[in-house]
């Protein structure tokens, strides 16, 4: 069985143009590349969104209310990244991209439905 080169095409040529070329024709580039695009417009909207809604719920102590959720999306980030390898090896990457981009949205949909912030302190009117 002949090893599996997966860019082999590009080597054939210099010329950057014809290589962008050539890589444009494949599906699964253009699977690939559309599919980030879409993640990564539905990760700026739920951004802004976020921000909107801590906005309108509390007005003056967003600002508060977002760096305390952006703090600890980025804790959550750090300490379940050693093992998303684990579970993807064991779940299937392309299962576990596709169940955590749902789960995602359906938090983003729960943003319709959120009336208040439940918090300690003065940040929550």
């Amino acid at each position: 069985m002949p090893e599996r080169r997966p860019l082999a095409f590009l080597a054939a040529t210099d010329n950057e143009s014809e290589n962008k070329a050539r890589l444009w024709r494949h599906g699964a580039f253009q699977k690939l590349f559309w599919a980030h695009v879409i993640s990564l417009v539905g990760s700026g909207l739920s951004s802004v969104a976020l921000a909107l809604l801590a906005h309108q719920l509390v007005g003056a102590s967003a600002a508060a209310v977002l760096g305390i959720t952006l703090a600890i999306r980025i804790v959550v980030i750090v300490f379940f990244s050693p093992w998303a390898g684990q579970i993807a090896e064991r779940c299937g990457a392309r299962a576990l991209m596709i169940g955590s981009n749902v789960l995602r949205a359906r938090i983003v949909i729960g943003f319709f439905f959120a009336e208040s912030v439940e918090a300690g302190g003065d940040i929550a009117r």
